[in-house]
């Protein structure tokens, strides 16, 4: 706090530093300042004397000059990529706002990571001083690596110096390391592309890649983005989505990318360097700066295009044979012809076989893949011989392609490039049909209707229709039966009867499983015998019946469970009554139909939903359980419905759950509840007996609405007495509600004690409904009965006393001439009260006299 003229200032303030002098900032000189001041002593003026010094003495201030450190600032330049940048003074922001020193020194403390500082050509370290001179010179650069640039892409830190030293504890460099950013401009480069041949077949478009202009930019690494086109082929043509290019067009990466530049030689044309063009990339990184997007030599694409042999052509064609009788093939048969190279057909090659009839070569039956000579052909050693029996025009088929002798060099193909189609039409003779064994299965107790498909007819020689069967022999269990009738042996059963579902077998009642019945039968085609052909199945086929069974239903039970109140009830699998007499299967799951009105059914801790199925093996664990509700009871509390489900499924319409939902009925014994006791707290006065009342211990049985009958003490009160009928009363003491009643419990304080919580004891209510079935018909828990003792006040005594004064002289009194005490209450002396007045002399309060009756 700034010192006023005639302040004084302690010897202990000036020991403890709180006195300073502060000069004016920045500023200083000999005899800067002075005030005057006079010393003071510690010993006073009394009887005239002086503490302080009669003079007014002088305290001049010299303020010594010490020099402020210079501030740089931090800075960003810029620079084009692959230039050095020269550095000025003014680059590094040097101030000296309070001293006006000048700049002499430039600090390096650390390089930049990326490029070179130099100074005069050589590389600048970490910690060197240059001098402002040699800035100011253009000696100090900063040079890029070659090819490099980036917003911030280096970055050195440096302080600068004054002229002005460091005497008296001065600075003259900057305490702060600042920071020198240099931006480097990207400056692009041109690419470049590279001479290329590329190959193509004859007659084949050539579609140019990106890779295939040879584009590189390695200083910059920016991408291709167009070639442009420089001269053109004088054979053949360069196509841009199917457009001819002209010089000078220029072509995006892009269309190259999704393959629309393309090079398309002259139809039947090859040769090595069969075409030529130049180019030049260009990539995408603009001129700006001077820089430069397209390579400055144009570049040559060289074409090779290849001989290619062209295939030659079969032709279909379709022979025909009589049925059991062998075709033999010429050349002529394939349809050869090489009109591109006009080359000789020598080879016929087989692609597939025929699904029918064998391709024989010689005597040995011929491959897919095989390659038949010509000359061979020619010679009569390929035929085609259809299976017995067998027919139909387009009976058979199978693949060739035809080679000509000119092979496949350099891509070219000397075999149809298209598999032809030799068809063989095999002119029919009648053939008798086949049956085919079957197997049919139905339900145990439901008749088997058959259909035509069920005698597996067949005629493949003939195509002919499904006519009739012939029973040969029938079923041994069971009935075949036709309209209704039994079916007898050498029965002839028309299709017609078979479509119209007339033809069923029925198995015995009840009866069921694999293999159960058969009976033997032989198909009739409608192409009869004519040219000593046949129209029926020369072997008999069998018909197996297999009867499958079907589950029936289990049945469950009615049932009453019992369970005591405020207990749940654990299923048991036995409690639903499972049984299955037709099936033997097993029990599985139980499906709750309704739920309990009262109480809750649980399935572990959830509650069990309507339509909930229960798991047999969660029954066994113990998971199924009925809760009824907090403290309710009675006969038939409850019910549910259920169906019990067995572990045979609904397979084929049968049934694995009881038709019928039955009841579970819960009877809930009833359990005694507990009454409850509430805490209190009585109050009597001082010196006073309290007399305990029924209502005073809180019994209330909200559960049972039993009656209270007798009070359990289980604590006494620690101080005062707990008296019944005038003896007291002991720990464990069970009490009579009537004694209650009668007023015969007290509890009685010591004499003259009182207080809030003067006295507690504890107890438990009883009722009268006993412990059948587990029940409680005492509170679980003990209650406290807080006594508060009303303070009385007891009055206080004083006592006689004989003071002494001397003659002509008043007494005064003292409190304690009066001898107050109060030992029952220890209350305060308030006052007195005069009875009498003295016969001599004068009572007197403030000089007035004292009357009887006042109080003082």
């Amino acid at each position: 706090v700034a010192i006023t003229a005639g302040d004084s200032v302690s010897a202990l303030d000036i020991v403890t530093g709180d006195l300073i002098y502060r000069p004016v900032a920045q500023q200083h000189g000999l005899a800067f300042a002075d005030f005057t001041f006079r010393v003071q002593d510690n010993d006073g003026t009394a009887n005239g004397g002086s503490d302080i010094d009669a003079m007014s003495r002088t305290m001049t201030i010299d303020v010594t000059s010490v020099n402020d450190a210079p501030v740089g600032t931090d800075n960003t330049v810029t620079t084009l990529e692959d230039t050095d940048y020269t550095f000025s003074i003014a680059d590094f922001g040097y101030s000296d706002v309070n001293d006006n020193d000048a700049f002499i020194t430039l600090n390096i403390d650390t390089l930049p990571a990326s490029g070179t500082l130099l100074l005069g050509g050589l590389a600048v370290g970490a910690g060197d001083a240059i001098s402002t001179t040699d800035i100011a010179a253009g000696s100090l650069i900063f040079r890029p690596d070659a090819q490099d640039n980036g917003a911030a892409y280096a970055s050195f830190t440096f302080r600068v110096q004054d002229d002005d030293g460091t005497a008296n504890g001065g600075s003259d460099i900057d305490p702060v390391a600042r920071t020198l950013t240099v931006d480097v401009t990207s400056v692009n480069d041109a690419p470049v592309g590279a001479d290329n041949t590329v190959v193509t077949s004859e007659d084949t478009d050539y579609t140019f890649e990106a890779a295939d202009f040879g584009f590189s930019d390695v200083n910059d690494n920016n991408a291709f983005m167009a070639v442009t086109i420089d001269t053109l082929p004088t054979d053949g043509t360069l196509l841009l989505n199917g457009v001819a290019i002209s010089a000078g067009d220029s072509v995006s990466s892009l269309d190259i990318v999704t393959g629309d530049l393309i090079y398309r030689p002259v139809a039947q044309q090859h040769g090595l360097a069969f075409a030529d063009f130049t180019f030049r990339v260009q990539d995408n990184d603009g001129t700006a700066n001077g820089g430069a997007d397209i390579d400055p030599f144009a570049r040559t694409m060289t074409i090779d295009v290849t001989s290619v042999n062209d295939a030659p052509t079969g032709a279909d064609n379709t022979v025909t044979t009589l049925e059991d009788t062998d075709y033999t093939f010429s050349a002529a048969d394939f349809g050869f012809s090489d009109v591109n190279d006009n080359d000789a057909f020598v080879t016929l090659n087989i692609d597939s076989l025929p699904a029918s009839g064998t391709l024989i070569f010689g005597i040995a039956p011929v491959s897919a893949g095989a390659t038949i000579s010509t000359t061979d052909i020619a010679a009569g050693n390929l035929i085609f011989r259809p299976d017995p029996q067998d027919n139909g025009a387009g009976y058979a088929s199978f693949g060739f392609r035809v080679q000509d002798d000119d092979g496949n060099a350099n891509g070219g193909s000397d075999i149809d490039a298209t598999s032809r189609t030799m068809t063989i039409d095999v002119t029919s003779v009648n053939d008798a049909p086949s049956g085919a064994d079957n197997t049919v299965t139905m339900l145990e107790d439901t008749d088997y209707t058959f259909t035509t498909a069920d005698f597996g007819f067949t005629d493949v020689n003939d195509g002919d229709a499904f006519m009739a069967v012939t029973i040969d022999t029938l079923p041994a269990t069971g009935a075949l039966l036709l309209n209704g009738t039994a079916v007898s042996i050498g029965d002839s059963i028309s299709t017609l009867d078979i479509v119209a579902g007339d033809l069923i077998y029925r198995p015995v009642a009840e009866q069921n499983g694999l293999d159960f019945a058969s009976f033997t039968f032989r198909v009739q085609d409608d192409d009869g015998t004519v040219n000593g052909g046949s129209d029926i199945d020369p072997i008999s086929r069998t018909m197996t019946i297999d009867v499958t069974s079907v589950n029936d239903a289990p049945s469950g039970s009615d049932n009453t469970v019992t369970t005591l109140e405020d207990t749940d009830y654990t299923f048991a699998s036995g409690d639903f009554g499972f049984t299955d007499i037709d099936d033997g299967d097993a029990f599985l799951a139980v499906t709750i139909d309704s739920l309990p009105t009262n109480g809750q059914l649980l399935l572990g801790i959830v509650p069990v939903g309507i339509g909930d199925s229960i798991s047999v093996a969660d029954i066994n664990a113990d998971l199924l359980i009925f809760r009824p509700a907090s403290h309710d009871n009675g006969s038939a509390y409850a019910d549910f419905t259920f169906r019990v489900q067995d572990d045979d499924g609904t397979a084929n319409g049968g049934s694995d759950i009881d038709a019928v939902a039955r009841t579970m009925t819960i009877d809930v014994t009833s359990v005694n509840d507990a009454p409850i006791g509430t805490d209190n707290t009585v109050v009597t006065l001082e010196d006073t007996d309290y007399i305990f009342a029924v209502a005073d211990f809180g019994f209330s049985d909200v559960n049972d609405g039993d009656t209270f009958i007798i009070l359990n003490i289980d604590t006494l009160p620690g101080v005062g007495s707990l008296l019944l009928s005038g003896v007291a009363v002991n720990a464990g003491d069970a009490i009579a509600v009537s004694d209650l009643a009668a007023g015969n419990l007290i509890f009685r304080p010591v004499a003259d004690q009182n207080g809030a919580g003067y006295a507690s004891f504890t107890f438990r209510v009883q009722d009268d409904d006993g412990t059948a079935n587990g029940g409680s018909d005492i509170d679980p828990l003990s209650r406290t009965i807080t006594i508060d003792v009303t303070s009385v006040n007891d009055a206080p005594t004083g006592t006689d006393n004989t003071v002494t004064t001397l003659e002509d002289t008043d007494y005064t009194f003292a409190v304690a001439d009066f001898g107050f005490s109060d030992a029952s209450d220890n209350d305060l002396f308030i006052a007195v009260t005069i009875d009498s007045l003295p016969v001599n002399g004068d009572l007197l309060l403030n000089g007035l006299a004292v009357g009887l009756g006042d109080s003082v």
